[in-house]
């Protein structure tokens, strides 16, 4: 490939993996530094997976896994990427979810995209939840700690306008990459030490109900196994933590009302 004007690093935590980006196009590093912030470095931490884009007459060509391919979105593809090729230490435990900080513990918020974990999670931070992540958190399968992973929250306009209809107006950078639109929002209130586990919660967005309901242990299993963001091999060992954690879930949590949610988790007089 031509010769590459920029260079930087993604370096999440607990990853065992940097992402090494070698580029001309001053617009997507400009991209990726919004899109990654704060884990962007201007050194190697760790073994890298090198990416390397470049534009040139002919188009934009990107060089991942010793393969060249032409591309029309290099964000999108270096995404994808990075998602497919997440390698989290083996000492923690990855699931789909945001994390917010009461008390003094954290409390998970698993759900699939189109139960309002971004919304929910802005939500929780204005009324004085301390942020530990929005989409991807961490616990150490040890201590049942969650490490923070304070990523931008990146909100679609829908979210905008319902915490807008909630009395909440927040700061926001409008991003468009072709595949999606987002707005950017940069949280305060975030965490920067390891918090104790709380409760793991299943939410539910519904049109009228706000509703608590429990879990068996099945399912909750299940959920744990569904949501897992790493590659892990099915053993006597992982099913006994997994067995662990889930003694960490409450119920699930339905809700048409953001502010039923934030009184269900203040109120700490559930059972398991």
């Amino acid at each position: 490939m031509d010769c590459m004007t920029n260079v930087l690093y993604i370096n999440r935590p607990c990853h065992d993996t940097d992402i090494e980006i070698h580029t001309n196009m001053k617009e997507l590093i400009k991209q990726i530094e919004m899109y990654y912030e704060p884990f962007i470095a201007k050194a190697q931490t760790n073994k890298s997976a090198i990416i390397k884009v470049i534009k040139n007459d002919s188009g934009i060509w990107i060089d991942m896994n010793n393969k060249r391919t032409q591309v029309r979105n290099p964000l999108q593809t270096i995404i994808n990427f990075i998602y497919e090729n997440t390698e989290i230490n083996r000492s923690f435990f990855a699931i789909h979810a945001a994390a917010v900080e009461y008390n003094g513990e954290a409390f998970l918020l698993v759900g699939p995209t189109s139960s309002g974990k971004t919304t929910l999670t802005t939500y929780l931070i204005q009324q004085d939840f301390g942020y530990i992540t929005d989409d991807c958190s961490i616990i150490d399968r040890e201590t049942k700690e969650v490490i923070p992973f304070p990523c931008n929250i990146h909100l679609r306009s829908g979210g905008i306008t319902a915490l807008y209809n909630n009395n909440i107006n927040i700061n926001t950078h409008f991003f468009n990459h072709i595949i999606a639109e987002r707005y950017i929002y940069k949280p305060g209130n975030v965490v920067n030490c390891n918090v104790p586990l709380g409760k793991i919660f299943l939410i539910e967005r519904t049109e009228n109900t706000n509703a608590v309901e429990k879990l068996n242990c099945g399912e909750k299993i299940k959920l744990l196994l569904e949501n897992s963001i790493q590659r892990v091999k099915i053993s006597e060992n992982y099913l006994k933590f997994l067995t662990q954690l889930s003694q960490y879930f409450c119920k699930k949590i339905s809700y048409t009302e953001m502010k039923f949610v934030n009184q269900v988790i203040r109120r700490m007089d559930f059972d398991n």
